[in-house]
């Protein structure tokens, strides 16, 4: 399968990577990511380049990848620094792949491309996540045997929610609320809005308004290149402006690890009760029960029926609710095409 590489992927929680040698798959390519001891965060292949072994499976010494079949060592730049072996010379093709990294906004960031062409200033913002007004969940990753673009359909069409998620996170309102889809640039707005009525337990349950209390609940979502989604989300008594509300608010991020398996990135915010761990570790253990529990089986039930075929190709039937999802899969194909013609100009 060919995968978008010239864009930003979550690589991983900052708080992930630390001075052992940790490991993940992306876009098919194996990963060794660990932290020098000045703290810095580097990602190389995580294939040694004499006989294959995974370089994750040996050891850290002196900032140095050490592979753990035949001990060359790796370093940094991703240069093999010594042979242990018979003269010790070093071949010039003893060498893994060095990836670009940015740390930023407790996410690990990293170009899939070719090096030279990453540019910081394509990084998305998510700066929400620094914010000490706000209670975080951790981190979480949660690799899924599921196709990227069917979690991406399901993540941008709430409606589903009534119906999938009618105990937790949907409200009944939620298959006949208000949409509006906009695009700026490469950014696509997907905002929802349910106003004047009960609120979803996932608020109620947690504190942010009583049960019983009519409310207006929003939730926009921000979608940039490849997969990477803040979800701004609340309640507000009806009629009230959104500064007056609570937010439950996360960021949710996709990677593909291959083409049938995706890492789910989320972290999950609130502005209410922000000083009770109880409260963070229970949101975190039902959005993780919700996800494997309701998501995770009906969005591996329709791949199965798809049975790996191109969702054009079945010519599904389109409602007015799968605007958001469908902008989306089209500025993804024209992304596609754009750099498939750039790297054909290049040969």
């Amino acid at each position: 399968m060919s995968f978008l590489k010239n864009v930003w992927y979550p690589f991983a929680w900052s708080e992930e990577v630390t001075g052992d040698l940790f490991s993940r798959t992306l876009l098919d390519e194996p990963i060794v990511a660990y932290r020098k001891q000045s703290g810095e965060a580097v990602a190389l292949g995580d294939t040694c380049p004499h006989r294959f072994a995974p370089l994750h499976k040996g050891k850290l010494v002196d900032d140095c990848v050490q592979c753990p079949y035949h001990g060359l060592k790796f370093n940094d730049a991703g240069a093999c620094v010594h042979n242990p072996l018979g003269d010790g010379k070093i071949p010039g093709a003893a060498k893994v792949r060095k990836y670009p990294l940015i740390e930023r906004d407790t996410l690990l960031w990293i170009w899939m491309g070719k090096p030279e062409d990453a540019d910081p200033s394509r990084l998305v913002d998510f700066g929400f996540l620094n914010n000490d007004a706000y209670a975080y969940t951790a981190g979480r990753v949660m690799t899924m045997p599921l196709r990227q673009d069917l979690m991406l359909d399901n993540l941008l069409d709430l409606t589903h929610a009534a119906y999938l998620h009618p105990t937790s996170l949907g409200i009944a309102a939620m298959a006949h609320g208000q949409m509006c889809v906009s695009q700026t640039g490469n950014t696509v707005l997907v905002q929802n809005l349910y106003p004047n009525g009960l609120p979803s337990n996932v608020f109620s349950a947690t504190g942010a308004c009583p049960a019983d209390q009519p409310v207006d609940y929003w939730v926009d979502v921000r979608w940039d290149a490849p997969a990477c989604m803040y979800f701004d989300a609340g309640v507000t008594p009806a009629g009230r402006p959104r500064s007056e509300g609570s937010l439950l608010s996360s960021a949710q991020l996709l990677a593909p690890e291959s083409e049938h398996k995706t890492h789910y990135f989320w972290r999950v915010y609130r502005n209410y009760m922000c000083d009770s761990a109880e409260l963070t570790a229970a949101i975190e253990d039902a959005v993780t029960a919700v996800i494997a529990t309701e998501d995770e089986p009906i969005i591996q039930a329709v791949q199965g029926r798809m049975k790996g075929r191109d969702l054009w190709a079945m010519k599904p039937v389109l409602l007015s609710t799968d605007s958001g999802a469908v902008r989306v899969r089209r500025l993804l194909s024209q992304l596609a095409d754009v750099e498939a013609k750039r790297e054909a100009s290049a040969r």
